[in-house]
């Protein structure tokens, strides 16, 4: 994930609440970060560890501050770039008591996260990456928070001097070719010669 990204992204996500995700080592000390280590909790959670080649001792991360939260696109024990990371979006202090098992779901893509799943974990939106990390996908708890967090990527991308589309699924889609990379390259080129 390149630095200006990853800032940007991170710091849009912060406009909606703390980010809270697993870490593979222990953050800086921070007066707005928190962390709490997860480790397995009998042979059950032991063996899942060992099977699913996931760290058996990590941090759960809740913090505020960008430079520390950019960290996560960059952990090999929850690697980014091959859809291992999550983040849980909260608001006030921090999430409710989350437990190793909760927080290792949402770094699943097989997992299916619902509204209710979201709000029982006291999350407003978890975000996970997408193929090789190019996209990430966002689930909100409602239509107010995805506009929430719509409107603060576009005002993260526009503060970063980035380019930003809004497009539906379809082109999407099709923008995810190279065909399509390289029209939104010549659309984002116009656009900001035109600002």
């Amino acid at each position: 994930m390149p630095k200006t990204i990853a800032s940007t992204f991170v710091k849009a996500l912060l406009r909606v609440g703390k980010l809270t995700y697993p870490s593979s080592s222990a953050p800086p000390n921070s007066p707005n970060t928190q962390s709490r280590v997860m480790k397995p909790q009998g042979l059950a959670a032991h063996l899942r560890t060992a099977l699913r080649s996931e760290p058996s001792t990590f941090w759960a991360v809740t913090t505020g501050e960008p430079e520390i939260a950019c960290d996560l696109f960059d952990d090999p024990g929850f690697p980014w770039w091959l859809q291992g990371q999550g983040v849980l979006i909260s608001r006030g202090e921090s999430l409710r008591e989350l437990d190793r098992a909760a927080l290792l779901a949402a770094t699943d893509p097989a997992f299916t996260v619902t509204q209710a799943e979201l709000s029982a974990l006291g999350a407003v939106a978890l975000v996970r990456a997408g193929v090789d990390g190019d996209v990430a996908g966002i689930v909100s708890s409602s239509g107010d928070v995805e506009a929430e967090i719509v409107r603060s990527l576009e005002v993260a991308a526009s503060e970063a001097r980035l380019g930003w589309l809004l497009v539906d699924e379809e082109s999407f889609g099709t923008f995810l070719s190279d065909a399509g990379r390289a029209e939104v390259e010549h659309r984002l080129t116009r656009t900001l010669k035109l600002t």
